[in-house]
């Protein structure tokens, strides 16, 4: 007989369970039965326990029997000693899941534990056909000791508590009746019989009670428990959570320091030279025609790199309130050509805008800030030729084009023009732009539901950038908007 106090009984903490999803409920008190139900026992115990039951045995009961109850007892002892290291090697396997070796184990365990109950009881069938009162009665002390030693360790499985009491105050009942029916005219033994068969059933309502008492509390503390776990994985998804967030927010603190120090580096030397220029300009009036240009160039330089400020503030603060309205198509190239013919003119290009009747369901501010970064960017990269900016119906979509016979983009590079920052490299030189005017419009074309943007490029031939939005988001019938519509967005 081994014991053991169930509130002793570590129960699985966090540190285990942690490296994968928390059980449920059933399973993590399945877990914890199995794990009080064979935990380890101190060993002394049951060896004084039996070494006792032994010598009251010895009284009157003859030697060979009481060797036959010590051996089959140590016998079953083993057993039950052999089935707990085997279940605790398997749950350092497996702390965190119930495996089928696990359930085997168990199961062997809970027949096992049954059996031992039929020794015990084996003892008082002994004491009532071999023993005096006295000895009767200090074997059945023992074997309610050791019966309430047992409701500590199967509280944790009720089936199991409820068979090994009745099991062994069952036979011992038996046993007592044997011995009435064996000494029928003796009235002592009668009386012996109620008393007996009264103090069994006491001790099974006792037990039953005390047994349901240790039950309830270990409920309550698996309870208890998993409440625990629950409230600390949450807690962990919360840090981590917390975690995440803090190095978006340090990368997006990095991204705006490396932006801005690009922007100050950048916005430098263009203001230098128009400093330069109007020193020259200044000494030498007759420069003007000369210099005039120069000024207009570093002028545009700023000013698109002041649009690229604007949209690197409206991408990282987002605006997602914006509402929708009817833009009129051939309203909006036209704003779009009035902006962009100069400066294309400027770099002696060709461009030219195809509208389609219409109009589109959009938020206007995304929409020409879309086409006007990809049009920029098309004059940026086209040292000679020319633009084309174009509107046509493309299957299930409303296609917004914008050719160019510019310099064209490596297959490679064109996963990375969408990225903040990056500048294609143009016969080994950089751009002076900042490199957000795509990152621009990959942000905002996510803003627009079902929008996709497109690119084919072959260098030293051109590229093309599409952006298709739903055909849904396109009529025909309805009065376009008036031009002003669009000329209110900067572009």
């Amino acid at each position: 007989m081994q014991t053991t106090n169930f509130q002793n009984t570590k129960l699985y903490s966090f540190e285990d369970l942690k490296l994968s999803s928390l059980p449920t409920k059933e399973h993590f008190f399945a877990l914890e039965s199995n794990k009080q139900l064979l935990s380890a026992r101190p060993l002394w115990l049951s060896i004084f326990l039996r070494l006792l039951m032994v010598a009251v045995l010895s009284i009157g009961v003859p030697t060979y029997l009481v060797l036959i109850w010590v051996v089959l007892s140590l016998s079953v002892n083993q057993w039950l000693y052999h089935l707990i290291n085997s279940y605790e090697r398997l749950t350092a396997n497996h702390p965190r899941q119930m495996s089928e070796e696990m359930r085997d184990v168990s199961k062997q365990f809970k027949v096992v534990f049954e059996l031992n109950a039929i020794v015990w009881a084996g003892a008082s069938i002994l004491a009532q056909y071999w023993l005096s009162d006295l000895p009767r009665v200090l074997v059945h002390t023992v074997l309610t000791a050791v019966l309430y030693l047992m409701v500590t360790l199967n509280c944790s499985h009720v089936g199991v508590m409820h068979r090994v009491t009745f099991i062994t105050l069952g036979l011992a009942l038996l046993a007592n009746l044997f011995r009435l029916i064996m000494y029928p005219d003796s009235q002592h033994a009668f009386y012996f019989f109620l008393g007996f068969t009264f103090y069994l059933c006491l001790n099974g309502f006792l037990l039953w009670l005390v047994g349901r008492r240790f039950n309830d509390m270990f409920l309550d503390k698996c309870e208890s428990e998993y409440v625990k776990l629950q409230l600390i994985e949450s807690l962990e998804k919360s840090q981590e959570k917390l975690s995440v967030e803090q190095d978006a927010l340090l990368g997006a603190n990095a991204v705006i320091q490396q932006f801005y120090s690009a922007a100050a580096h950048d916005l430098r030397q263009p203001v230098y030279a128009m400093e330069i220029y109007t020193d020259m300009l200044h000494d030498d009036p007759s420069k003007l025609e000369t210099l005039l240009p120069k000024i207009a160039q570093s002028c545009m330089s700023i000013n698109a790199m002041f649009n690229e400020l604007f949209d690197f503030q409206q991408k990282h603060m987002g605006d997602t309130q914006l509402e929708r309205s009817k833009l009129s198509i051939s309203d909006t190239l036209k704003s779009l050509a009035l902006h962009f013919e100069p400066i294309a003119e400027s770099k002696k290009l060709s461009i030219s805008f195809k509208p389609l009747d219409g109009h589109v369901d959009v938020v206007p501010l995304y929409f020409v800030r879309i086409l006007s970064n990809l049009i920029a960017n098309a004059i940026t990269y086209t040292p000679t030729g020319r633009i084309l900016v174009a509107a046509r119906k493309s299957g299930e979509n409303i296609s917004f084009e914008v050719w160019d016979t510019g310099t064209g983009i490596d297959k490679k590079a064109q996963d990375k023009i969408f990225d903040e920052f990056y500048r294609v490299n143009t016969d080994g030189k950089k751009t002076s732009n900042l490199g957000l005017g795509l990152a621009i419009v990959k942000e905002l074309v996510k803003r627009i539901d079902g929008a996709k943007i497109r690119v084919q490029s072959v260098v030293g031939h051109g590229t093309v950038f599409k952006l298709l939005l739903p055909i849904e988001t396109y009529s025909a019938a309805q009065k376009p908007n008036p031009i002003e519509t669009s000329m209110h967005y900067n572009i």
